[in-house]
């Protein structure tokens, strides 16, 4: 389990709080972390977290582990964002690099399999959040086109819910500056 990988890595190297900021599949590893070590998160910030909902793209993961070439890439890697102009030669030519590399293919083929099916997402964080008791943010693009926005009763009472207007499933690369103060405020309210 990679929660407990990430646990056997951080506690020999960080004493005191953690302050734990993951983005979509990451966000799903950061809620169960915090659930292990209940006593030792300072604040969790979940930017487009899967588990909330039953809804994911399982298209887009479908397309991005199938894309090998620039082009196909590059139209995968646009629904990420609100704004594909976003989308960088760089940023297409280190990915395509990435995964190239050995082993990665059979990981993000894992990877996909453990986050969704047919009938959407496999995880649900939703009750994993509500039993935490440092600030929760979650942090969503309103036009997410991978995990979509939650429904109202789909949010942990529990959170403080950020939704950022023109924005996509990177809402911390479309509105930096908005996210950043949002972590900012979510660890201040945990303590640091």
């Amino acid at each position: 389990e990679i929660a407990v990988a990430i646990q056997e890595a951080v506690t020999p190297i960080a004493s005191g709080k953690i302050h734990l900021v993951a983005h979509s599949f990451g966000g799903a590893i950061a809620a169960a972390l915090a659930a292990r070590l209940p006593s030792r998160i300072g604040s969790l910030t979940l930017i487009a977290p899967i588990g909330l909902s039953k809804q994911i793209s399982r298209d887009f993961l479908t397309d991005f582990i199938a894309a090998e070439r620039r082009r196909p890439l590059q139209n995968v890697l646009e629904r990420l964002f609100a704004d594909p102009s976003k989308i960088t030669n760089d940023m297409v030519e280190g990915t395509l690099r990435f995964k190239r590399l050995e082993g990665v293919p059979e990981a993000l083929s894992a990877i996909a399999d453990a986050i969704a099916d047919d009938g959407g997402q496999k995880q649900s964080i939703g009750a994993t959040l509500n039993g935490l008791s440092c600030p929760v943010t979650l942090i969503w693009g309103d036009q997410d086109q991978i995990v979509p926005v939650p429904q109202q009763g789909e949010i942990p009472a529990n959170a403080t819910f950020v939704n950022i207007p023109g924005t996509g499933h990177m809402p911390q690369m479309e509105a930096a500056s908005t996210v950043n103060d949002e972590i900012v405020k979510t660890i201040k309210r945990g303590g640091a």
